[in-house]
């Protein structure tokens, strides 16, 4: 067993309730969803705004497709 292991002991099952571990995963659970909505939320944000300037830039001025290969290009 190395240092760090060492010094983590577990407590007794009386020192601290079950409903408390249940608790704490409860609540790591929920960050854990909440960072996940706001990560896939500025994704989204941030291809909308490619696909704006774009679109802003590029326009109507293009053979279908060609917008695909900018797309491609910026995405490498």
């Amino acid at each position: 067993m190395d240092e760090r292991n060492e010094a983590i002991q577990p407590l007794a099952p009386d020192v601290l309730d079950v409903n408390v571990y249940h608790g704490i995963h409860a609540t790591l659970i929920k960050a854990r969803a909440k960072a996940s909505n706001v990560i896939n939320s500025a994704t989204v944000e941030a291809y909308w705004g490619a696909g704006k300037q774009i679109q802003e830039t590029v326009g109507n001025h293009t053979k279908y497709g060609e917008g695909a290969l900018a797309v491609t290009w910026l995405s490498n």
